[in-house]
């Protein structure tokens, strides 16, 4: 009579103590786990911090390297607005000073033009009015005086 309970009994304790196993192996994998994770994150936070300590020349060499290559740029478009200052003062150089009054430079201007012969310019046909107004003159028989 009593046997059926100890086995019963002992059955229980077994499987316990199966379970108990399970669970103290499973704990212990997880444990480990997280120990991989905890290491893992340790190594990614010292990996950062090594990166990050070399943004700080990283930016410096960059940032040099660039404002010489921007000063280069500038000392270029210096000395292409120098060389144009200066083709600039010569050509104001060669222009001859604007003198006399307005009717003595127009004067002037009127006989630096070359002259037109118009003598044998025909108006139209028979003397007539042209047929695109009073002016129109054949072509070819102008030719500048020398």
């Amino acid at each position: 009579l009593l046997k059926p309970t100890f086995a019963k009994a002992e059955s229980k304790v077994t499987h316990a103590a199966f379970a108990q196993t399970a669970a103290v192996e499973e704990m212990a994998a997880r444990m480990d786990q997280a120990a991989a994770a905890r290491t893992s994150r340790d190594e990614g936070v010292e990996q950062l911090l090594r990166t990050l300590l070399g943004v700080p020349a990283s930016r410096s060499s960059l940032l040099r390297s660039s404002l010489e290559k921007c000063a280069g740029a500038w000392d270029d478009a210096a000395g292409e607005l120098r060389s144009l200052a200066e083709r600039l003062r010569g050509s104001a150089e060669d222009l001859l000073p604007c003198q006399g009054t307005p009717a003595e430079r127009a004067l002037k201007a009127r006989q630096s033009v070359p002259r037109l012969r118009l003598d044998g310019v025909t108006l139209g046909q028979d003397g007539d009015e042209a047929p695109h107004g009073p002016a129109f003159l054949t072509p070819g028989l102008l030719t500048p005086e020398l």
